[in-house]
Protein backbone atom coordinates (compact mmCIF):
# COMPACT_ATOMS: atom_id res chain seq x y z
CA UNK A 1 0.00 0.00 0.00
CA UNK A 2 1.11 3.56 -0.60
CA UNK A 3 2.60 5.30 2.41
CA UNK A 4 0.80 8.13 4.22
CA UNK A 5 4.11 10.04 4.13
CA UNK A 6 3.50 11.05 0.55
CA UNK A 7 2.89 14.73 0.00
CA UNK A 8 -0.91 14.97 -0.52
CA UNK A 9 -0.53 18.22 -2.47
CA UNK A 10 1.73 16.74 -5.15
CA UNK A 11 0.31 15.45 -8.44
CA UNK A 12 2.24 12.54 -9.95
CA UNK A 13 1.96 11.68 -13.63
CA UNK A 14 3.53 8.96 -15.76
CA UNK A 15 3.64 9.24 -19.55
CA UNK A 16 3.62 5.76 -21.09
CA UNK A 17 3.09 4.09 -24.44
CA UNK A 18 4.94 2.20 -27.10
CA UNK A 19 8.20 3.57 -28.40
CA UNK A 20 8.06 6.00 -31.34
CA UNK A 21 4.59 7.26 -30.45
CA UNK A 22 5.28 10.82 -29.29
CA UNK A 23 5.84 10.47 -25.55
CA UNK A 24 9.00 12.61 -25.63
CA UNK A 25 7.24 15.22 -27.77
CA UNK A 26 4.44 15.51 -25.21
CA UNK A 27 6.87 15.62 -22.30
CA UNK A 28 8.90 18.36 -23.99
CA UNK A 29 5.80 20.55 -24.22
CA UNK A 30 4.63 19.82 -20.67
CA UNK A 31 8.12 20.68 -19.40
CA UNK A 32 7.37 24.29 -20.42
CA UNK A 33 4.53 24.53 -17.88
CA UNK A 34 5.27 26.64 -14.80
CA UNK A 35 3.77 24.07 -12.42
CA UNK A 36 5.44 20.94 -13.83
CA UNK A 37 8.75 19.32 -12.92
CA UNK A 38 9.66 16.61 -15.40
CA UNK A 39 12.23 13.84 -15.70
CA UNK A 40 12.76 11.37 -18.49
CA UNK A 41 13.09 7.60 -18.75
CA UNK A 42 13.95 6.61 -15.22
CA UNK A 43 11.74 3.52 -15.44
CA UNK A 44 12.19 2.95 -11.70
CA UNK A 45 9.40 0.41 -11.31
CA UNK A 46 10.46 -1.52 -14.36
CA UNK A 47 13.88 -1.84 -12.74
CA UNK A 48 12.76 -3.04 -9.31
CA UNK A 49 9.78 -5.14 -10.50
CA UNK A 50 10.66 -6.25 -14.03
CA UNK A 51 8.28 -7.98 -16.40
CA UNK A 52 9.14 -11.34 -17.99
CA UNK A 53 11.71 -11.15 -20.79
CA UNK A 54 9.99 -10.67 -24.16
CA UNK A 55 11.52 -12.03 -27.35
CA UNK A 56 9.95 -13.37 -30.50
CA UNK A 57 10.26 -17.06 -31.28
CA UNK A 58 12.55 -16.36 -34.23
CA UNK A 59 14.87 -14.28 -32.04
CA UNK A 60 15.12 -17.02 -29.42
CA UNK A 61 15.87 -19.74 -31.97
CA UNK A 62 18.10 -17.69 -34.28
CA UNK A 63 21.33 -18.73 -32.56
CA UNK A 64 22.56 -20.76 -29.61
CA UNK A 65 23.87 -17.67 -27.70
CA UNK A 66 20.47 -15.98 -28.11
CA UNK A 67 18.71 -19.06 -26.82
CA UNK A 68 21.03 -19.45 -23.84
CA UNK A 69 20.77 -15.77 -22.94
CA UNK A 70 16.99 -15.91 -23.15
CA UNK A 71 16.83 -19.04 -20.97
CA UNK A 72 19.15 -17.41 -18.42
CA UNK A 73 16.97 -14.29 -18.22
CA UNK A 74 13.82 -16.38 -17.91
CA UNK A 75 15.38 -18.48 -15.13
CA UNK A 76 16.43 -15.40 -13.16
CA UNK A 77 13.00 -13.82 -13.57
CA UNK A 78 10.90 -16.86 -12.59
CA UNK A 79 13.17 -17.89 -9.70
CA UNK A 80 12.70 -14.49 -8.09
CA UNK A 81 9.00 -14.10 -8.92
CA UNK A 82 7.68 -15.59 -5.61
CA UNK A 83 9.57 -12.96 -3.61
CA UNK A 84 8.45 -10.22 -5.98
CA UNK A 85 4.85 -11.28 -5.45
CA UNK A 86 5.43 -11.00 -1.71
CA UNK A 87 6.52 -7.39 -2.24
CA UNK A 88 10.30 -7.73 -2.26
CA UNK A 89 13.06 -6.76 -4.66
CA UNK A 90 16.79 -7.47 -4.58
CA UNK A 91 19.98 -5.48 -4.22
CA UNK A 92 21.08 -5.73 -7.86
CA UNK A 93 17.77 -4.33 -9.07
CA UNK A 94 17.86 -1.53 -6.51
CA UNK A 95 21.39 -0.48 -7.44
CA UNK A 96 20.43 -0.27 -11.12
CA UNK A 97 17.24 1.65 -10.34
CA UNK A 98 18.88 4.24 -8.09
CA UNK A 99 21.86 4.63 -10.42
CA UNK A 100 19.48 5.58 -13.22
CA UNK A 101 17.44 7.83 -10.91
CA UNK A 102 20.63 9.61 -9.82
CA UNK A 103 21.88 10.04 -13.39
CA UNK A 104 18.59 11.34 -14.79
CA UNK A 105 18.03 13.82 -11.96
CA UNK A 106 21.65 14.83 -11.46
CA UNK A 107 21.44 13.93 -7.76
CA UNK A 108 24.22 11.43 -7.07
CA UNK A 109 23.33 11.21 -3.37
CA UNK A 110 20.19 9.26 -4.34
CA UNK A 111 22.34 6.20 -5.03
CA UNK A 112 22.72 5.67 -1.27
CA UNK A 113 18.98 5.00 -0.97
CA UNK A 114 19.52 1.54 -2.47
CA UNK A 115 20.84 0.43 0.92
CA UNK A 116 22.77 -2.78 1.52
CA UNK A 117 20.08 -5.37 2.21
CA UNK A 118 20.12 -8.40 -0.04
CA UNK A 119 16.32 -8.17 -0.28
CA UNK A 120 14.14 -5.21 0.60
CA UNK A 121 10.50 -4.14 0.39
CA UNK A 122 9.23 -2.62 -2.84
CA UNK A 123 6.90 -0.38 -0.80
CA UNK A 124 9.87 1.24 0.97
CA UNK A 125 11.67 2.05 -2.27
CA UNK A 126 8.48 3.19 -3.99
CA UNK A 127 8.17 5.75 -1.21
CA UNK A 128 11.84 6.71 -1.65
CA UNK A 129 11.30 7.25 -5.38
CA UNK A 130 8.16 9.32 -4.95
CA UNK A 131 9.61 11.34 -2.09
CA UNK A 132 12.74 12.10 -4.12
CA UNK A 133 10.73 13.44 -7.06
CA UNK A 134 8.37 15.27 -4.71
CA UNK A 135 11.36 17.03 -3.12
CA UNK A 136 12.91 17.91 -6.47
CA UNK A 137 9.61 19.29 -7.74
CA UNK A 138 9.04 21.38 -4.62
CA UNK A 139 12.61 22.70 -4.71
CA UNK A 140 11.87 23.84 -8.25
CA UNK A 141 8.64 25.53 -7.17
CA UNK A 142 6.39 22.90 -8.80
CA UNK A 143 3.47 20.88 -7.45
CA UNK A 144 3.32 18.39 -10.33
CA UNK A 145 5.95 15.95 -11.50
CA UNK A 146 5.84 14.06 -14.77
CA UNK A 147 8.00 11.02 -15.49
CA UNK A 148 8.14 9.76 -19.07
CA UNK A 149 9.13 6.16 -19.71
CA UNK A 150 7.16 4.49 -22.51
CA UNK A 151 7.91 0.95 -21.31
CA UNK A 152 6.22 1.64 -17.95
CA UNK A 153 3.09 0.64 -19.82
CA UNK A 154 4.19 -2.80 -18.54
CA UNK A 155 4.18 -1.54 -14.96
CA UNK A 156 0.89 0.36 -14.54
CA UNK A 157 -0.55 -2.16 -12.07
CA UNK A 158 2.67 -2.27 -10.04
CA UNK A 159 2.82 1.52 -9.84
CA UNK A 160 -0.82 1.74 -8.74
CA UNK A 161 -0.18 -0.87 -6.07
CA UNK A 162 2.61 1.11 -4.44
CA UNK A 163 1.83 4.77 -5.21
CA UNK A 164 -1.39 6.58 -4.37
CA UNK A 165 -3.22 9.06 -6.56
CA UNK A 166 -1.09 8.61 -9.66
CA UNK A 167 -2.22 9.48 -13.17
CA UNK A 168 -1.19 8.00 -16.50
CA UNK A 169 -1.14 9.56 -19.96
CA UNK A 170 -0.65 7.20 -22.87
CA UNK A 171 0.25 8.39 -26.36
CA UNK A 172 -1.21 6.27 -29.15
CA UNK A 173 -0.44 6.25 -32.88
CA UNK A 174 -1.91 3.94 -35.52
CA UNK A 175 -0.11 0.68 -34.79
CA UNK A 176 1.07 -0.01 -38.37
CA UNK A 177 2.68 3.45 -38.37
CA UNK A 178 4.45 2.63 -35.10
CA UNK A 179 5.69 -0.64 -36.62
CA UNK A 180 7.14 1.33 -39.54
CA UNK A 181 8.78 3.79 -37.14
CA UNK A 182 10.39 0.93 -35.19
CA UNK A 183 11.76 -0.59 -38.38
CA UNK A 184 12.95 2.76 -39.70
CA UNK A 185 14.72 3.52 -36.42
CA UNK A 186 16.43 0.12 -36.55
CA UNK A 187 17.84 1.07 -39.95
CA UNK A 188 18.88 4.63 -39.06
CA UNK A 189 20.18 4.17 -35.51
CA UNK A 190 22.16 0.93 -35.64
CA UNK A 191 24.34 1.89 -32.66
CA UNK A 192 21.34 2.14 -30.33
CA UNK A 193 18.86 -0.30 -28.82
CA UNK A 194 16.60 0.35 -31.80
CA UNK A 195 18.83 -1.97 -33.83
CA UNK A 196 16.96 -4.86 -32.17
CA UNK A 197 13.85 -3.99 -34.15
CA UNK A 198 15.01 -4.99 -37.60
CA UNK A 199 13.07 -8.23 -37.00
CA UNK A 200 9.35 -8.02 -37.82
CA UNK A 201 8.52 -10.73 -35.29
CA UNK A 202 10.11 -8.66 -32.53
CA UNK A 203 8.13 -5.59 -33.61
CA UNK A 204 4.83 -7.49 -33.67
CA UNK A 205 5.51 -9.13 -30.28
CA UNK A 206 6.31 -5.78 -28.68
CA UNK A 207 3.36 -3.91 -30.19
CA UNK A 208 0.81 -6.62 -29.43
CA UNK A 209 1.73 -6.33 -25.76
CA UNK A 210 1.14 -2.57 -25.99
CA UNK A 211 -2.15 -3.05 -27.82
CA UNK A 212 -3.45 -5.49 -25.21
CA UNK A 213 -2.49 -3.25 -22.30
CA UNK A 214 -4.01 -0.20 -24.00
CA UNK A 215 -7.34 -2.02 -24.16
CA UNK A 216 -7.01 -3.15 -20.56
CA UNK A 217 -6.43 0.34 -19.14
CA UNK A 218 -8.44 2.56 -21.49
CA UNK A 219 -11.49 2.92 -19.22
CA UNK A 220 -9.63 3.71 -15.99
CA UNK A 221 -10.53 7.08 -14.45
CA UNK A 222 -6.86 7.94 -13.77
CA UNK A 223 -5.80 6.99 -17.30
CA UNK A 224 -5.94 9.28 -20.33
CA UNK A 225 -5.27 8.12 -23.87
CA UNK A 226 -4.04 10.82 -26.22
CA UNK A 227 -4.03 10.29 -29.97
CA UNK A 228 -0.74 11.42 -31.49
CA UNK A 229 -2.47 12.81 -34.57
CA UNK A 230 -4.73 14.97 -32.39
CA UNK A 231 -1.72 16.36 -30.54
CA UNK A 232 -0.14 17.31 -33.87
CA UNK A 233 -3.25 18.63 -35.63
CA UNK A 234 -4.98 20.28 -32.66
CA UNK A 235 -2.28 21.06 -30.09
CA UNK A 236 -4.26 23.77 -28.29
CA UNK A 237 -7.31 21.59 -27.70
CA UNK A 238 -5.29 18.47 -26.90
CA UNK A 239 -2.87 20.13 -24.48
CA UNK A 240 -5.75 21.97 -22.79
CA UNK A 241 -7.49 18.62 -22.26
CA UNK A 242 -4.29 17.11 -20.85
CA UNK A 243 -3.85 20.03 -18.44
CA UNK A 244 -7.44 19.60 -17.28
CA UNK A 245 -6.78 15.88 -16.67
CA UNK A 246 -3.67 16.69 -14.63
CA UNK A 247 -5.55 19.39 -12.71
CA UNK A 248 -3.62 22.49 -13.77
CA UNK A 249 -4.54 25.48 -15.96
CA UNK A 250 -3.40 25.52 -19.57
CA UNK A 251 -0.51 27.91 -20.34
CA UNK A 252 0.19 29.40 -23.76
CA UNK A 253 3.89 28.55 -23.68
CA UNK A 254 3.02 24.87 -24.09
CA UNK A 255 2.49 25.64 -27.78
CA UNK A 256 6.06 26.87 -28.15
CA UNK A 257 8.99 24.81 -29.42
CA UNK A 258 11.47 24.03 -26.62
CA UNK A 259 15.04 25.20 -27.13
CA UNK A 260 17.57 22.42 -27.46
CA UNK A 261 20.09 24.01 -25.10
CA UNK A 262 17.42 24.46 -22.42
CA UNK A 263 15.67 21.09 -22.73
CA UNK A 264 17.03 18.62 -20.18
CA UNK A 265 14.93 15.63 -21.21
CA UNK A 266 16.81 14.83 -24.44
CA UNK A 267 20.47 13.87 -24.23
CA UNK A 268 22.98 14.78 -26.96
CA UNK A 269 23.38 11.14 -28.02
CA UNK A 270 19.62 10.63 -28.41
CA UNK A 271 19.50 11.85 -32.00
CA UNK A 272 16.33 9.85 -32.61
CA UNK A 273 14.52 12.28 -30.27
CA UNK A 274 15.64 15.53 -31.86
CA UNK A 275 12.29 15.88 -33.61
CA UNK A 276 10.85 17.36 -30.40
CA UNK A 277 12.70 20.59 -31.24
CA UNK A 278 10.56 21.09 -34.32
CA UNK A 279 7.11 22.65 -34.54
CA UNK A 280 4.09 20.34 -34.60
CA UNK A 281 4.26 18.62 -37.98
CA UNK A 282 2.32 15.67 -39.30
CA UNK A 283 4.94 12.97 -40.00
CA UNK A 284 5.15 11.20 -43.31
CA UNK A 285 3.41 7.84 -43.65
CA UNK A 286 6.30 5.38 -43.44
CA UNK A 287 4.33 2.14 -43.54
CA UNK A 288 4.25 1.83 -47.31
CA UNK A 289 7.66 3.46 -47.69
CA UNK A 290 9.78 1.19 -45.46
CA UNK A 291 7.93 -2.13 -45.87
CA UNK A 292 7.48 -4.29 -48.91
CA UNK A 293 3.97 -5.50 -49.83
CA UNK A 294 4.73 -8.86 -48.22
CA UNK A 295 5.97 -7.23 -45.02
CA UNK A 296 2.93 -4.95 -44.88
CA UNK A 297 0.63 -7.94 -45.21
CA UNK A 298 2.48 -9.86 -42.49
CA UNK A 299 2.25 -6.97 -40.02
CA UNK A 300 -1.43 -6.29 -40.69
CA UNK A 301 -2.23 -9.98 -40.26
CA UNK A 302 -0.32 -10.39 -37.00
CA UNK A 303 -1.06 -7.17 -35.12
CA UNK A 304 -4.03 -7.55 -32.75
CA UNK A 305 -5.99 -4.65 -34.24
Amino acid sequence: MASSKYNPHMTRVFIVGSGRCGTTLLQSRLSLHSKIFTVSEIGFFRQICPSPPQLSRDEVTSSLPNMLNYLKRQTIYWSFLPLQRLGYTNQNRLHRAYALLARQTGKEDLRALAGKKLFDKVSKHSENFSSALDALALANGNNVWVEQTPSLLDSVEIIEKYLSDVKFIQLVRPWPDVAASYYDAATKYKETAWSNYSDLNRIVTDLNMCINRTRLYSNKSNYKIVQYEELIKNPLQTLSSICEFIGIPFEEQLLQVPKKDECQIVQNHEVYKFGVFNSFTIPENKFQKVFSQQQQQYILQHLNI
